[in-house]
């Protein structure tokens, strides 16, 4: 009796500190008795909802669940407090926690707590059979149908649920369950009964991960139908299934009608699975011709596709169907292709690669002339093409080069010539690029197929003084002897003779370049001088060489004379003689017109000499040697370099009185001349003399009269 007395008197004081004070209390007994009393009779005929609320808080927070539950079911089942929402939820909320077995019951027969709040409160438990009951019976028919599906993951109540509500949004919920098995089929006709298009891009994906399409067209003409702002996506998916089930007909009647359609899209993606029927379909609708040309590769139409590629005027769009070309051996339409590619000049060498690793080389060469005639054509077009005579068609290499020198890289060209032993070309690319001394120098080396001797001479023209001038000497003389007069006649006036008679010197005999030595002896060097005296004298060349001394001095003369005195040949000896003259070694050419019975020159250097010491001593040779008619003949000749004593003594001893009287008469003609000479100077000074004084004294006479 006291316990319910305690009970009544803690629900009506609504104290949470005395409740939080009595049921914390350590005695189990005691607080079981409390709890008892309570249920048995304080709440229930407790009359007031705050008593009974301020309880129920007290027991929850005191976490005493299981008597909260047991409480509650007395008071809302049994109790006053039937309908009462706030208890109601707290009495599923407390058996969810402590009588799970309990919660189904409760949801069953109460009728008025918070249906969506206590389905999630279950949820949470995990007690999805009962947020099920509670969805159900509060006709939350869409909530169910999810708690079926998604918590309880039981599909086939699912479709029965459906079956059963066939409510739109049920239907919804199990078309959604169903994309994510892959059950296409159903699931389509779910959303058809539905009437639901706002799955299309669900409904898309799923057929493309089970490669149906079949019943997607379907759902897509429904969605169309029932979508409210017409949405443009549908029919970019319906155009796209179109294309996947190859329905190309029917996909060119519909994009007759549709607009908005994302067929660039569509195509790429119709083109990415390998879908080339449709893919050209929708490039030829979006004019893509680019696009439309690499589908017509892939589908083997080179034909139409150089056409497609024709209007793309894309660079690389012409790459792939050139190279698609080749693959089929269409090489007249591979052409087409490759001239716009080559008039790139970033592209040139890629194609060239391409055709010659084909075995097309012909092929590319051809490109390569027309597009050498087009407008936009550059130099690599005319060098590539150098480079294809050089290694595949050399006969035609000469003339292209001659053609289009000025159009080419001349600097690869001469590369390439180098590389592939084409000297002769070689040679013309040098003299058209103004490179004269390669030009020069690749001939030399290259003498059997680049030498040409008259374009030579035009080279080293252009060379100045530069030393390959003197190195084609050795060439000449090693290889063309016969042209070396005619080479030398050309560089005469830019080489010097000396430098030249050395280089020759060292590998031949000087005579080979005798008629260039003899062309520039007008200079008067010294050594050209020599040179041809001495080949003169070895020739025994007497006329030449005499010729040789008398135009040109500036040589050793001492030298040569002294050769030339001793040799067996008298014509020499004669021109030792003059040499003698002229160098006024009179004494010695004396000597030698003695030893060589050349009395008339001995007379004439003598007379030359003006040494009457010579004079005595060739008279006195004369003499010994009784040559009376060559003593006559000095006697007269050096008339003005004897003395007279001299001549009658000679005369004398040799009995030459004769031959020497005319000397005798002119020299007394002479005195005589002189003497009268004299006389009459002597006079005419004396009569000068007799005059002065006679104007003396006449002067004087005047003088005197004037002092007066």
């Amino acid at each position: 009796m006291l316990r319910s007395l305690v009970g009544s008197e803690m629900c009506i004081r609504d104290s949470p500190q005395l409740w939080h004070r009595v049921l914390a209390v350590e005695d189990q007994r005691k607080r079981t008795h409390l709890v008892e009393a309570v249920q048995q009779t304080a709440l229930p005929e407790s009359k007031v909802v705050e008593e009974v609320t301020a309880t129920v808080t007290a027991f929850l927070n005191a976490n005493m669940n299981t008597e909260l539950t047991s409480i509650l079911d007395q008071i809302v089942l049994h109790g006053e407090f039937r309908n009462n929402r706030a208890l109601e939820d707290l009495l599923i909320i407390s058996a969810v926690k402590a009588r799970p077995d309990k919660v189904m019951e409760y949801v069953n027969n109460l009728t008025n707590y918070s249906a969506e709040n206590m389905a999630e409160v279950a949820s949470k438990a995990k007690l999805f059979e009962v947020a099920f009951a509670i969805y159900d019976k509060h006709d939350m028919h869409k909530m169910a149908a999810q708690t079926l599906l998604e918590d309880l993951n039981d599909l086939s109540r699912g479709r029965a649920y459906a079956s059963k509500c066939d409510l739109n949004q049920v239907w919804t919920v199990l078309a959604a369950r169903l994309l994510k098995e892959n059950e296409v089929h159903e699931a389509i006709e779910s959303l058809i009964k539905a009437k639901n298009p706002d799955y299309v891009s669900e409904v898309s994906d799923a057929c493309e991960r089970v490669n149906q399409f079949g019943d997607l067209i379907k759902y897509l003409m429904m969605a169309r139908v029932e979508s409210k702002n017409k949405n443009p996506k549908i029919d970019t998916y319906l155009v796209l299934t179109y294309a996947k089930t190859g329905r190309l007909t029917e996909l060119e009647e519909f994009l007759k009608t549709s607009r908005g359609v994302q067929l660039l899209s569509v195509a790429d993606k119709c083109f990415d699975d390998g879908l080339y029927d449709s893919a050209k379909v929708l490039y030829q609708v979006a004019s893509n011709f680019q696009k439309l040309a690499i589908t017509l590769v892939k589908l083997g139409n080179v034909q139409e596709a150089v056409a497609a590629a024709d209007k793309a005027k894309n660079i690389t769009t012409w790459k792939i169907v050139n190279q698609a070309c080749l693959e089929a051996e269409e090489l007249d339409l591979a052409r087409t292709c490759a001239i716009p590619i080559v008039l790139r000049a970033g592209e040139l060498q890629a194609i060239i690669d391409l055709y010659e690793s084909s075995g097309y080389w012909e092929e590319i060469a051809a490109v390569l002339k027309t597009a050498a005639a087009q407008s936009g054509s550059h130099m690599g077009i005319f060098t590539e093409l150098g480079s294809l005579y050089a290694r595949y068609n050399p006969a035609k290499l000469l003339d292209h080069v001659n053609l289009y020198s000025k159009k080419m890289n001349i600097h690869k060209m001469i590369t390439i010539c180098e590389e592939y032993h084409h000297w002769h070309v070689l040679r013309v690319l040098y003299v058209n690029n103004g490179d004269w001394l390669a030009a020069a120098n690749s001939m030399m080396a290259h003498a059997a197929d680049s030498w040409d001797h008259e374009v030579f001479k035009e080279v080293v023209t252009h060379l100045g003084s530069s030393d390959v001038i003197y190195s084609a000497l050795p060439f000449y003389i090693d290889n063309h002897p016969e042209l070396l007069a005619n080479y030398l006649t050309c560089v005469a006036k830019k080489v010097d003779p000396d430098r030249v008679i050395t280089k020759v010197s060292a590998v031949a005999p000087v005579h080979v370049i005798r008629p260039f030595l003899e062309a520039v002896q007008e200079r008067n060097v010294k050594r050209i001088n020599e040179v041809l005296n001495d080949m003169y004298v070895e020739e025994e060349n007497f006329s030449a060489l005499r010729k040789s001394v008398d135009q040109h001095n500036n040589f050793d003369s001492a030298k040569l004379s002294q050769r030339l005195e001793k040799m067996e040949m008298f014509e020499f000896r004669k021109i030792a003689l003059a040499l003698h003259r002229r160098n006024k070694r009179f004494a010695h050419a004396v000597d030698v017109a003695k030893e060589n019975k050349l009395y008339r020159e001995a007379i004439e250097t003598t007379a030359e000499s003006g040494d009457q010491d010579v004079v005595k001593s060739l008279l006195q040779f004369f003499v010994d040697e009784k040559l009376e008619e060559s003593f006559a003949a000095c006697l007269y000749t050096c008339y003005d370099l004897i003395p007279p004593y001299v001549a009658m003594e000679m005369s004398w001893k040799a009995g030459y009185k004769d031959s020497a009287m005319p000397f005798f008469i002119q020299t007394m003609q002479q005195m005589s001349t002189r003497v009268a000479r004299l006389e009459a100077a002597v006079e005419q000074a004396q009569k000068g003399t007799d005059g002065r004084q006679a104007q003396g004294g006449q002067r004087d006479a005047f003088m005197i009269q004037d002092r007066r």
